[in-house]
């Protein structure tokens, strides 16, 4: 498998990760929480849960802070589910976008990645306290390659919250 293109529809900005650049211990620690469809964050990380939502190769995540959404994620592998992965993350991010506007890249459409697989998220910032934007994108990435290593996906969309 390729690079990870990890795409911040706030900033338009991308960024590409391989594999190697997430250590297998990490993975490890994170595959308990896919095979229960989600949970609350290692320490020191506690104040913090993840809901998942998918199948094999088109997932949806959500990590949280007690109720408030941090940042919606949306990962795909496999081309069937690109478009119904895209077309929710794009409508989350035009619905918020209206609602806040000074929190986006100005003057730039959201655009599908064009290479698999990709790692497209939204940065739930009217809610997203500052210290949160010094890890978040390192742990979207990580746990983004432990979906993709794991055997168990998610089969039913938890409730959120």
């Amino acid at each position: 498998m390729g690079p990870l293109h990890h795409y911040t529809l706030n900033t338009g900005r991308t960024v590409e990760q391989s594999r190697s650049s997430v250590h297998d211990e990490v993975i490890q620690v994170l595959l308990p929480m896919i095979q229960a469809g989600g949970g609350p964050l290692p320490s020191p990380f506690s104040a913090y849960h993840v809901t998942l939502a998918g199948r094999t190769g088109a997932f949806a995540f959500t990590l949280w802070r007690g109720r408030d959404p941090v940042v919606l994620c949306g990962l795909v592998s496999d081309p069937s589910g690109e478009q119904q992965v895209w077309d929710a993350i794009e409508e989350a991010y035009l619905n918020l976008s209206d609602k806040h506007p000074a929190l986006f890249a100005p003057a730039k459409a959201p655009v599908k990645p064009q290479c698999l697989p990709w790692l497209t998220c939204l940065m739930m910032l009217a809610t997203t306290p500052k210290i949160d934007l010094e890890w978040l994108g390192d742990f979207e990435r990580c746990l983004a390659w432990a979906l993709l290593e794991s055997s168990q996906y998610p089969s039913e969309n938890p409730s959120s919250g």
